[in-house]
């Protein structure tokens, strides 16, 4: 008869629910950090993207990755855009960004009856999560897009998934790729690209924003291409509002 040797060291996925249930015990804990989001005709700050920093520096990817495979992604998401909220002190436009789930949840639209006023709040739809069914995230997100949130897709650019977000979810805000802006001022591909979606997001009522701008030759071409919007560590890196 063979016995059975069960080991006592926890699982893999066990341990990443006790790490993730710990960050939710002590959310005051969770560190945010805003990057700001330019005018790039007026070069002035006209909002502010909110991002998570974790207790133990591990990128947030990881962290969000990891709650989703243990089934508390929304806890820890909802968790951190409390915390965004709560740690802005500025009136105006606050970008947080969400998973499709998330965003069509009952806890989030708990949380747009509840923001504090003064706070216009646009939700990136993140895209770690594939989308199942677009109509219904459409209609679950129309009642948001009524009581005043904008939506921006992310990665814009980058692949063909990101375009079937921009053509399904006709968002708000068109947020193009790090990697098409990136040297965008030496490659006319880039830059035909970048001008082709500025000119479809006219079409639909939609305003681009070009992420990853580092160097004043970038945000020139840009500036050039008619895209109205910018974020990059050329304007600032994330960091503690007062700074």
């Amino acid at each position: 008869m063979t016995v059975t040797k069960w080991s006592r060291r926890p699982s893999v996925q066990f341990r990443r629910r006790r790490e993730v249930l710990r960050v939710l015990r002590a959310a005051d804990e969770l560190d945010v950090v805003f990057q700001p989001i330019v005018d790039l005709n007026k070069l002035a700050c006209v909002g502010y993207e909110a991002l998570a920093r974790f207790p133990d520096g591990r990128p947030p990817d990881l962290w969000f990755a990891e709650a989703r495979a243990v089934g508390l992604e929304k806890l820890l998401e909802m968790a951190a855009l409390w915390r965004a909220v709560e740690t802005f002190s500025l009136r105006g436009s606050l970008s947080v960004n969400l998973s499709p789930a998330t965003a069509v949840s009952r806890e989030f639209a708990d949380f747009v009856r509840r923001c504090p006023t003064g706070i216009d709040l646009t939700i990136e739809l993140t895209e770690h999560a594939a989308v199942a069914d677009y109509p219904t995230l459409v209609h679950a997100l129309a009642p948001m897009r009524h009581a005043g949130v904008q939506v921006a897709v992310d990665d814009a650019g980058s692949g063909v998934s990101s375009m079937r977000h921009v053509l399904a979810i006709e968002p708000d805000i068109i947020k193009l790729d790090c990697s098409l802006v990136s040297g965008i001022d030496v490659d006319s591909r880039r830059q035909a690209l970048a001008g082709s979606l500025e000119q479809f997001a006219e079409q639909v009522g939609a305003v681009v924003l070009a992420e990853g701008i580092e160097r004043h030759e970038e945000w020139e071409t840009c500036q050039d291409l008619g895209i109205p919007l910018g974020q990059g560590f050329y304007f600032g890196r994330p960091c503690p509002l007062p700074a």
